[in-house]
């Protein structure tokens, strides 16, 4: 674009006529015109300067010289004054009609007049004639109108006053065509759903834009460059809204400062107004938010949707990848100074910049980003929508409409006086009130804009390139047009987005921007950042290009580096093999965490032999600690920055090893996780817990000390790890049985310091030891209004998560960063440290079936199918471990490396050729060569031959476990397993009949168990009497009670109707399976099965999302709550599917390798695997003793808890 600079004679006296009032006329015409204006401020003849584009410095200079020659003449209207309509003197009607005096400014207006009631009684009042007689008061259709303009007496009166009734009865056949159309499409929108939720918010964030305007400010269809707009925007909550403690009160009036700003933000130039698309391209760039397919404002959405207002406006479309995004350009000048944005001054302050929120929403599988801005929160932080009026009734469709978009909570209703110039009144309305008014309008609007959208979506489908831009409008009848002439090619270039090409290379998505460079004209001096300037942009992508194609022909093997593989204390290749199984497979063992801190500790040293080693160290010990270490990712990114330079310098670092280590990915993770950590979120957690009794079963005293002390408990100065429980809430369910006590008032004083609200809710659970029954009940009373996360814990929860709680602990602090990183990371997260891997409860205990029957009832129950149908393998071999020893030989040449688990697996399956599996060896750097090295993901154990037996190893990681098997125990005789059922009692009724004519009376346990076993038969039992629990009933007591009871299996009626017992009997109803438990078991779950071993953390301790606890259907969780016994006779087997009710394989992962878990919840946490079950002699890892006293046949009582954190970890 070629620059000039003109000058233009203007006599000194005229010069305050280019200026004007303030200078608003030399404004207009630099906004105008988008050029520079200079005035000579002398008293010389000297001319006015134009500097810009040739074309626009003409322009500007012709309508100078205009000015002057008008000079004394009624100076133009101001801007922000609308025009009014005119009036043609072609047009088939006068401007006023001179029947009812009213005004008509178009034809459609001339036949919605003709149509009117006022129109007809006005004819009927100067027609005499009889044949003119109508019924007076009624309006006509547009036929009817039609109908009488070719009658004569009509046509004559009208033509007389002007009106020329052919021309207007050609209109009306036109309009009737255009109202016949509007009605098919209506009919179309109208066989869509009558769904008013039809917009899915998927996610939120609230952003405040920095619209300091730059000199001139830049026309919207021009686009600003993207780094501008990134630097501009930031995570911030709008002001908060407080209403004066004294009304009326005045309003302000508007800042003069302000009024330049104004008028750029009235004349919609950036970055007063950022442009609604591209604020979301850029709130996408700089949050790392996902692409979608269309990106666009409200007002978009609300033209679909047709609201009349942004129907008249344009749009601008271009779709990149993917992604459709749309730029909204309006019609009209938007005025700031009105009463109603006084009003928000009034509430709000002067507010430096404004806000808006841009959702994530979904509209019949479509997904938008849509920003939309929002004016105030209230005092608890709630987004409000304000709306003024002289009634204060200002609450629309269309604002209803909004706070869908945006998310407003409520209404802030002011009411104004008559001139408008004060607040008389203010209330809120909450916006689900305004919604539920408006239910209709908002079905309406989202039929129309599924309809509408769809027909953009088909457009697009049909024109797939991406090289265009196209102008989209709404027609007569609201329908879409889309324009790609020339003339809208030519305003826009698909080459050239934010004033730089290659747009491709680095993924910017960007409406694009003018074939005018509209930018450099701008002086960004209010607004201090670095732009990159095209040309060095452009070689920055070609020195990368070549760099690239260097790495493609590289050796990726370590034995070029000698440096590297010279390393003391630490081995390359291993660090290499381990970061990329990390980065490829999620698996992070304590292995990974010791060699890494054996980096860091050498860190300068490490660096200067080889630099890769200490940057890959670095990248990931910055995933760990960006976390929850303030200036972590600062610290940390400048050590890495430094130690890149310096080794480029000296020439440590080659382009083989930037292709052989991941670095790149490394890096591209911490700036995920640091974005999604810099999005705010309002997370609110719960500790769930049952408790029965002060004493537990191992006779240790459960006053519940660990909630009360660090890292938990109150606050404490001085110390970083503490009150990490002090937002969350802690429900307590106290267990009412007679040998339950409650916990001593002081205890729960002490509690209550220690979290947000304590709970304690008394509940009949189970008559034996379980918790389950406690969670469903929590679930159940929060279905609709469940925390963020529910944390599942036991009193004594150091049993299971270890005296150190890590994992809790950790799961807290990433909690408390309340970020969108911490809802998207905690979907399930197990809190215990003892994972069971081929637990023996599914198979067989002691010889014998009895145990695997239990279990196959219970499976049948759970999901509704039969466990044997999973395929999963039976274990049959004990395993033990030897610390510091290897087994020689690869069993059967197998090389390959394993997990723990599948290494066993593979063992098994070998058969006498494995005698075991050996684990922690070393890598070779020749083990990395060739294609297949996704063999080292979770390279750990290989399996061994061992015919010579176990023999010291010579590396101290080294261990190995040995196989020891027996015969697999019988199925003969074993029937399909028939459902262990749930049963809801009911006092003082019976069930008629004997099921299967069986009339034997047993106790309440057998009842159950002879019900269960006819299946369908039964449907329930009836007992004589329920029991009698008294205060100083004891758990024997009651058991001898049950067993004492008198109860019989009964058939039911046909539709198991009770009946009113006389005599008060209980009666438990078989409770039948959910209808929609088959669509629970079917859903997929959120990651494949772990391998082919059923494992399992233990204690159902675990971190729960609120979405995941929905995952199972809401009557099954009812059903297992509702049935304590049930609970208490299955807890030790709800407790291996507990992770599986809510979204988690059956095959649990262990933390270190679940690829859906960030490093810092598994950093330093350890797993330690058990092959059995624990407590028991199948308990293949333990104590030597306790196996020991087990097979001697003596009956083992543990006197203490097992501290698991003694026992040595498999890394």
């Amino acid at each position: 674009m070629v620059h000039s600079e003109l000058e233009v004679p203007v006599p000194a006296v005229y010069r305050g006529q280019v200026i004007g009032k303030d200078g608003e006329t030399l404004k207009r015409l630099q906004d105008e015109f988008h050029v520079i204006v200079h005035v000579p401020k002398d008293l010389h003849s000297r001319p006015v300067r134009v500097k810009g584009p040739v074309s626009k410095c003409q322009a500007c200079a012709d309508e100078i010289q205009k000015m002057i020659q008008k000079h004394g003449r009624a100076p133009a209207p101001k801007r922000n004054e609308a025009k009014k309509p005119t009036h043609s003197s072609h047009a088939p009607y006068p401007p006023q009609c001179p029947l009812c005096k009213s005004m008509m400014n178009s034809m459609r207006e001339a036949l919605s007049h003709l149509q009117s009631s006022k129109h007809l009684t006005a004819v009927l009042d100067v027609c005499s004639d009889v044949s003119c007689r109508m019924s007076e008061g009624k309006s006509l259709d547009l036929q009817e109108v039609q109908g009488l303009l070719k009658v004569q007496w009509y046509r004559d009166l009208h033509e007389a006053h002007g009106f020329k009734p052919e021309d207007l009865q050609a209109a009306a056949a036109v309009e009737l065509q255009r109202l016949s159309r509007v009605q098919e499409i209506h009919q179309d929108a109208l066989r869509l759903s009558a769904d008013p939720a039809w917009l899915k918010v998927e996610g939120r964030m609230v952003v405040e834009w920095n619209d300091t305007p730059l000199t001139g400010g830049v026309p919207i269809e021009c686009a600003p460059d993207l780094m501008d707009m990134m630097e501009r925007c930031r995570l911030r909550t709008p002001p908060v809204a407080r209403v004066p403690a004294v009304l009326p009160a005045p309003l302000p009036p508007r800042n003069h400062k302000q009024k330049s700003k104004d008028r750029l933000i009235g004349a919609h130039k950036y970055p007063c107004d950022p442009g609604s698309g591209r604020l979301g391209i850029a709130i996408m760039r700089k949050f790392g938010v996902p692409e979608c397919d269309v990106v666009c404002g409200t007002s978009f959405i609300k033209a679909l949707a047709d609201v009349s207002n942004r129907v008249r406006d344009t749009y601008y479309l271009q779709k990149f990848k993917n992604t459709i995004c749309v730029l909204h350009v309006p019609k009209h000048y938007h005025n700031q100074d009105v009463p109603g944005h006084a009003a928000e001054r009034l509430l709000c302050g002067e507010a430096a910049f404004c806000h808006f929120a841009a959702t994530t929403l979904r509209v019949d599988g479509t997904s938008c980003f849509v920003t939309s801005k929002v004016d105030a929160v209230d005092e608890s932080g709630e987004l409000l929508e304000i709306k003024s009026s002289k009634l204060g009734n200002a609450i629309s469709k269309e604002g209803v409409l909004q706070t869908l978009v945006n998310g407003s909570k409520a209404f802030l209703c002011c009411s104004l006086d008559e001139g408008q110039t004060k607040l008389l009144d203010a209330w809120v309305t909450p916006a689900k009130q305004a919604q539920e008014k408006h239910q209709q309008s908002l079905i309406y609007y989202g039929r129309r804009a599924r309809f509408m959208l769809a027909k953009v979506l088909q457009h697009f489908s049909e024109n797939p390139s991406t090289a265009s831009v196209w102008k989209l409008t709404f027609d007569d009848c609201k329908l879409p047009v889309f324009d790609s002439s020339e003339t809208v090619q030519d305003q826009f270039r698909a080459d050239q987005l934010l004033e730089c090409d290659e747009w491709d290379k680095v993924k910017i998505r960007v409406m694009a921007v003018t074939r005018e460079p509209c930018a450099q004209t701008v002086e960004a001096r209010d607004f201090q950042h670095r732009v990159m300037p095209c040309d060095e942009f452009r070689n920055a992508l070609a020195a990368a290009d070549s760099f690239g194609e260097q790495l493609k022909g590289e050796d990726v093997s370590l034995h070029h580096d000698a440096a590297c593989k010279s390393l003391q204390g630490v081995d390359a290749g291993t660090m290499l093999m381990r970061a990329r199984a990390y980065y490829r497979t999620g698996l992070f063992e304590l292995a990974d965490a010791d060699r890494l801190a054996y980096v860091l500790t050498d860190l300068d040293s490490i660096s200067k032999v080889c630099p890769a080693v200490a940057l890959q160290a670095l990248l990931l010990k910055l995933e760990d600690n960006i976390v929850v270490q303030p200036g972590a990712f600062e610290a940390l990114m400048s050590r890495y920055t430094t130690i890149l330079h310096q080794a480029i310098r000296d020439q440590t670092i080659a382009p083989q090893d930037m292709n052989t280590w991941p670095l790149d990915h490394g890096a591209e993770r911490v700036l995920n996780i640091s974005r999604a950590l810099a999005i705010p979120r309002r997370l609110t957690a719960a500790v769930v817990m049952n408790y029965c009794q002060v004493v537990d079963r191992w006779g240790t005293s459960q006053l519940l000390t660990w909630l009360v002390e660090p890292p938990f408990g109150e606050p404490i100065e001085g110390v970083a790890e503490s009150g990490l429980l002090k937002n969350a809430e802690l429900f307590i369910y106290q267990v009412d049985w007679p040998w339950c006590q409650p916990l001593a008032e002081e205890v729960l004083d002490r509690l209550r310091v220690s979290v947000k609200e304590l709970h304690v809710v008394t509940y009949r659970g189970g008559p034996r030891r379980e918790e389950q029954t406690a969670y469903f009940k929590f679930i159940l009373d929060h279905w609709d209004d469940l925390p963020d996360f529910t944390i599942f814990v036991h009193p004594d929860a150091d049993e299971h998560q270890g005296q150190r709680f890590l994992a809790l602990t950790r799961a807290l602090k990433l909690i408390n960063t309340q970020s969108q990183f911490a809802s998207d990371a905690l979907g399930y997260y197990p809190l215990a440290q003892q994972m069971v891997v081929d637990p023996r409860r599914t198979w067989g205990h002691r010889g014998t079936d009895t145990f695997a029957s239990t279990w196959r009832r219970f499976w049948r129950r759970v999901f509704g199918y039969a466990w044997e149908d999973l395929g999963f393998e039976e274990p049959r071999c004990m395993w033990e471990k030897h610390v510091g020893k290897f087994l020689p030989k690869h069993a059967d040449g197998i090389s390959r490396r394993h997990s723990v688990p599948d290494a066993k697996l593979v063992c098994l399956r070998l058969g006498n050729a494995c005698r075991g599996v050996t684990c922690g060896t070393s890598v070779d750097a020749s083990e990395l060569e060739g294609p297949g090295q996704e063999k080292f993901g979770q390279a750990s154990c290989t399996v061994r031959e061992g015919s010579e037996g176990l023999s010291a190893s010579p590396e101290a990681g080294e261990f190995s476990y040995v196989k020891t098997c027996r015969g697999k125990p019988s199925d003969a005789g074993q029937e399909e397993a028939v459902a262990k059922s749930t049963y809801q009692a009911a006092q003082g009724s019976f069930l008629l009949g004997f099921a299967a004519e069986d009339s034997v009376t047993r106790g309440e346990a057998e009842a159950r168990r002879r019900c269960d076993e006819l299946g369908d038969l039964c449907t329930g039992f009836t007992c004589e009497k329920s029991i009698r629990v008294t205060p100083e009933m004891t758990k024997k007591d009651y058991q001898e009670a049950q067993n004492a009871q008198s109860c019989t299996v009964r058939a039911g009626s046909s539709s198991s109707e009770l009946f009113e017992s006389p005599t008060e009997e209980l009666t438990f109803v078989k409770v039948s399976p959910s209808p929609k438990l088959q669509e629970a078991v079917l859903r997929k779950t959120t990651k494949p099965d772990a391998n082919l071993l059923f494992q399992f953390y233990t204690g159902s301790q675990s971190v729960v999302r609120k979405d995941r606890l929905r995952w199972w259907p809401r009557e099954e969780i009812e059903a297992f709550a509702g049935d304590g016994v049930w609970c208490s006779d299955t807890t030790g087997l709800v407790e291996a599917v507990w992770h599986r009710l809510f979204g988690e394989p059956l095959s649990q992962h262990s933390r270190q390798e679940d690829p859906a878990l960030p490093l810092f919840l598994k950093w330093g946490i350890p797993t330690f695997f058990s092959y059995g079950d624990e407590g028991r002699e199948e308990k293949w890892e333990g104590s030597r003793e306790v196996l020991a006293k087990a097979a001697k046949g003596k009956a083992t009582k543990l006197q203490h808890r097992p501290d698991l954190s003694r026992e040595h970890p498999v890394k």
